[in-house]
């Protein structure tokens, strides 16, 4: 085996020990390390004398699996130098119908081989040219930036944090904030006042992403905050200043921090309680993050910061922490949300479509709160199921989607004279008692129906179907037209069917549709005439 593998295995199972002496899993340390569950395990149960085989087993040149298609890849590398192995896979895909099956990594490695073989180069990207920025003078700028990323628990499981950073500019100065939910318009505001108090002032301007949290809309320029930031921003006195979208080096400072905090003071922590996390970064950036040599400027940013304190403008602002702290939650199409393994039913029509979702507030005492999105208005609030899998809801919420038909019904009501009401009205109950699934169709129908007739006519046809109990509203359709037919008259316009809006042509021709008795109607008719 080649040394560089040697040296790679016999490190990977030193480290797979040890996480594993510290209790970890394999699947634990599978995340902690970036390898294989499988792997973690076969070398967390692999001794020392069996490592020690493996690494010193003769090294065999086996053939590779797509050894038969080099000729083809080089062919389509030399004229396609830019293709990347996806693509490269997909043309032997689209050639070769008995290609083995084969990862990713396996077809890199094989078309990176033949580049080195053949002297071809993967074609670079275009480099984008950039200057670096002069050094802001002291107290003129400051950056802001969000981050998050999951932390292991006392009891093995993983709890994703949300953390808010500001940096000074000039000085490097850093703030960090964690919480356990997604940050809110509310709670970005009481993030920057916690910043402002660490810093003892506010700089002149702040430099954002163009976040949902801070900005309604980019507006060419002219932005429109959220309310919650833009009345902060004025009792505050700074200036906000939005980075154009695609534009990393604007803010590339404080891009810098939050992977400086998920790498440096995250990495290696376990979560116990937001606040001993905060307590926590606190610490770690007196020691770390603002107590050691700065890389970029080779000096230590809480002395640097000695100098720009003084340039600050005061800030005085006096804000408590907002009392309830939502968490995002999706709203599912038959308006509920899963949570914790079970279904809570909302209010119909919470559901907008797509990208819907609501606040939920979580209470010590196992109750739940669920606000709207903005968190202004209360929607529910339920007590927490302890057992996984129930579809929770209310009385109130289980009445049917079904549209209200008490629209149609005064509509059609209002086609009639006031003494056909009642009878309008005892025929409508028929149809109710018969099939009340079917009662809001039928009233739909009906009403397309008798808006067509003349007021003799709706009158009589009333009557005939009332008179003959006739409550399928399709077959009072086929009366009204063979009536209208008999007298003389031009049959329906607009004519409903019992088979759908696309009507009988639709279905099979080889299948005779359900028609009624014509001799039932030419009775009923007759009667009526």
């Amino acid at each position: 085996m080649p040394k560089f593998y040697q040296i790679k295995i016999t490190a990977m199972w030193h480290k797979v020990k040890e996480l594993s002496s510290k209790g970890l899993t394999p699947g634990q340390i599978s995340l902690m390390l970036g390898i294989h569950r499988d792997t973690a395990r076969k070398y967390r149960n692999m001794s020392e004398s069996e490592m020690h085989r493996l690494v010193e087993r003769p090294y065999q040149n086996r053939k590779k699996k797509l050894a038969d298609y080099t000729g083809y890849v080089s062919k389509l590398l030399e004229e396609w130098p830019c293709l990347t192995s996806p693509q490269v896979l997909d043309h032997l895909k689209e050639t070769y119908e008995d290609l083995p099956e084969v990862s990713d990594k396996t077809v890199y490695n094989f078309v990176m081989a033949i580049r080195q073989s053949l002297g071809l180069p993967k074609e670079k990207e275009e480099v984008r040219q950039m200057c670096k920025l002069a050094e802001p003078d002291y107290g003129k700028e400051a950056q802001v930036d969000w981050g998050e990323k999951n932390m292991m628990t006392a009891s093995g499981h993983w709890k994703k944090v949300y953390f808010f950073t500001m940096l000074m500019s000039r000085s490097r100065h850093k703030f960090v904030y964690f919480q356990d939910v997604p940050f809110t318009a509310k709670t970005t505001v009481y993030a920057h006042h916690l910043a402002f108090e660490f810093f003892g002032g506010t700089p002149e301007i702040v430099l954002y992403d163009q976040d949902s949290v801070l900005m309604v809309c980019e507006n060419l320029g002219d932005y429109r905050m959220t309310a919650e930031m833009e009345a902060f921003v004025k009792s505050a006195g700074y200036t906000p200043l939005f980075c154009r979208p695609a534009d990393p080096q604007s803010k590339g400072k404080v891009e810098n921090v939050v992977g400086y905090v998920k790498n440096n003071f995250i990495k290696g922590r376990k979560f116990s309680t937001i606040e001993r996390l905060n307590a926590d970064a606190r610490g770690w950036l007196e020691r770390t993050g603002n107590g050691k040599r700065h890389a970029t400027t080779r000096l230590i940013p809480a002395e640097e910061f000695k100098n720009e304190q003084p340039h600050l403008r005061p800030y005085t602002v006096h804000l408590d922490k907002p009392e309830a702290v939502g968490r995002p939650y999706n709203v599912r199409r038959d308006n509920t949300i899963s949570y914790k393994g079970c279904y809570y039913s909302l209010p119909l029509g919470t559901y907008a479509g797509d990208g819907t979702r609501v606040m939920l507030v979580e209470h010590t005492d196992k109750e739940i709160e669920i606000y709207s999105s903005d968190g202004t208005e209360f929607l529910i609030s339920y007590t927490v199921s302890l057992i996984k899998g129930r579809h929770i809801t209310r009385p109130e919420l289980s009445r049917t989607l079904k549209s209200d038909p008490t629209n149609d019904e005064n509509a059609l009501s209002a086609l009639f004279e006031k003494e056909e009401e009642q009878t309008l009205k005892a025929y409508l109950e028929d149809i109710r008692s018969r099939e009340p699934r079917y009662y809001n169709a039928s009233v739909k129908v009906l009403l397309r129906l008798f808006s067509q007739l003349s007021s003799d006519m709706k009158r009589k046809v009333l009557e005939c179907v009332r008179s003959n109990h006739v409550l399928n509203a399709y077959d009072a359709v086929e009366i009204a037209d063979a009536m209208l037919v008999r007298a003389g008259q031009p049959g329906l316009k607009d004519r409903p069917s019992r088979y759908g809006k696309r009507g009988v042509r639709e279905r099979s021709a080889n299948l005779e549709p359900q028609r009624s008795d014509v001799a039932t109607y030419d009775i009923i008719i007759n009667e009526s005439i």
